[in-house]
């Protein structure tokens, strides 16, 4: 077995105890060699007699057996933490079922919300339109830089302050979708409308008259521009065009307002993307912990096979082992009967089953006799 990330891979498979088997196959040479030996010296002396009782004669011998079967025990023991392994396999499984099923309901109210957010205003719709509005508002601050260096001469504070100019504009255009709705009854709604489009024309006007009496100012000589003031060189009619262009770049600005998502979809916008996000990092926890548990199945599954299997060898070695009790037992025989000098009478013990108790660990039959 190896351990590998507090579980354990067990190659079950390959289950092998090979100085189990080299220490039967040696105490059966000399436990036979030794049953020659007694056998031989005991019909020497004519023994074992008629009415004697087998087991005196051999139970040195048989004690050899039972030390190697506490040898085997002590080879095959080893491993016996197998079943503990088991246990501990099983309540780490537990804990991961738990906390699957736990995240699987965190998984599963994320997942209703995120399509409750999800089903809202496109996302995508959304940044098009807004980036489209936003960079009208910026054209049209771009274009009154001329006109904004009139009261701030220096050029890149002036080109700040048109930025600033145009993001005022673009949140104007929000507002102006409002403000045109407003009014309860039919001529106070006109009025509005009709404030709303003087009041944002006088503006570009202004402007108009601000860009062309500063582009005007600035061909002029210091003896040629006096004391007059900027409007005093500003042209009407470039004004006028100026409020035209500017109406034909924030006109659009208001209407794509219209199809701009309110800020409560804005706010649903942002609840999705984060949902989505939350649901990401919920599923990725929920796959690594039913990960955790194939794997920890995998381990029991394979922990149980590598039991059965050292069970198996176990009660192989063991049966070899008991099996020494006959073959002590006929190998004394065999070289006593070759060597007594009464040829014609043998003792009946021969001919009887031997009964020798023995401690077995893993091998657990009815009868142990042999």
């Amino acid at each position: 077995m190896k351990s590998q990330n507090s579980t354990q891979e067990v190659q079950f498979q390959v289950y092998e105890k090979p100085e189990a088997r080299t220490l039967i196959e040696k105490t059966k040479r000399e436990l036979g060699d030794s049953a020659k030996e007694a056998g031989k010296r005991d019909a020497e002396s004519s023994l074992p007699r008629k009415s004697d009782n087998f087991l005196p004669y051999i139970g040195h011998l048989l004690i050899s057996v039972q030390e190697l079967i506490n040898s085997l025990r002590s080879i095959h023991k080893a491993d016996e933490n197998v079943a503990q392994a088991v246990t501990t396999q099983e309540r780490i499984l537990q804990q991961a079922r738990n906390e699957r099923n736990e995240i699987q309901t965190k998984y599963s109210k994320a997942e209703g919300e995120y399509q409750t957010h999800k089903d809202g205003f496109p996302s995508v719709l959304a940044i098009i339109i807004s980036v489209i509005i936003l960079l009208l508002g910026l054209m049209e601050g771009g274009i009154s830089v001329q006109a904004i260096r009139a009261f701030i001469p220096h050029y890149v504070f002036a080109l700040l302050t048109s930025m600033v100019y145009g993001l005022s504009l673009t949140i104007l255009a929000h507002q102006v979708i409002t403000w045109w709705y407003m009014g309860k009854s039919q001529i106070m709604k006109w009025l509005i409308r009709i404030l709303i489009i003087g009041g944002i024309s006088g503006a570009f006007f202004m402007m108009g008259l601000l860009r062309s009496g500063q582009i005007h100012l600035a061909n002029l000589s210091l003896e040629e521009s006096g004391s007059a003031t900027i409007f005093t060189y500003a042209d009407r009619e470039e004004a006028l065009l100026f409020t035209l262009i500017s109406w034909l770049v924030f006109l659009p600005a208001v209407l794509l307002t219209k199809f701009a998502p309110t800020k409560t979809q804005w706010i649903g916008i942002f609840k999705a993307r984060n949902q989505k996000k939350a649901l990401k990092e919920i599923e990725a926890k929920l796959q690594e912990q039913k990960d955790r548990i194939a794997t920890t199945q995998r381990e029991i599954e394979n922990l149980k096979a590598f039991e059965i299997s050292r069970n198996r060898a176990a009660i192989r070695d063991e049966e070899d082992a008991l099996s020494l009790v006959e073959h002590v037992k006929s190998h004394y025989v065999q070289i006593n009967i070759r060597y007594r000098l009464d040829k014609g009478s043998f003792p009946s013990c021969f001919e009887k089953e031997l009964h020798y108790p023995l401690t077995t660990y893993f091998y657990n039959p009815k009868s142990l006799k042999k």
